[in-house]
């Protein structure tokens, strides 16, 4: 009977535990974005905002302290926004949105490599990075196949 309840009691711990885990963990896309495109992004960089539907895509939006842009544009082949950009996915909340009024200071990268895709736009003056990567569907279907 007490190995019972002692049990219980154990159970119930470690569901609180976890559940706590759970709700203070601020978990981020800057992590998995790094891995799938491996693009550099540094280290110093503050996040406005993230999201993921969970079935396709995930993102967000990125600050980079001023002192970082300048390097960040020239390890990466970032070209000025054109046509073809705007054909390019983008799925960035209102709040949010790429703010394409300002096309002098807009930079993107895009690639589709294995299953995945990605759009990175920067405000070279502001530093503002707005990120995008498509991820297969629960088919195993990504944009790239």
């Amino acid at each position: 009977m007490k190995t019972f309840q002692f049990r219980n009691h154990l159970v119930t711990a470690v569901a609180w535990v976890i559940l706590a885990g759970c709700q203070f963990f601020q978990g981020s896309n800057l992590s998995y974005i790094r891995e799938v495109t491996k693009v550099d992004i540094p280290g110093h960089i503050t996040t406005i905002s993230e999201f993921d539907n969970g079935e396709w895509i995930a993102g967000g939006k990125y600050l980079i302290k001023e002192e970082y842009i300048k390097a960040f544009l020239a390890e990466n082949s970032f070209h000025p926004v054109d046509e073809q950009y705007r054909s390019l996915f983008n799925t960035i909340s209102k709040e949010d949105h790429i703010p394409l009024s300002d096309l002098l200071h807009l930079k993107y990268i895009s690639n589709c490599q294995g299953a995945n895709s990605w759009v990175f736009t920067i405000n070279e003056k502001s530093g503002e990075l707005w990120v995008e990567v498509q991820y297969p569907d629960f088919g195993g279907l990504g944009p790239c196949e």
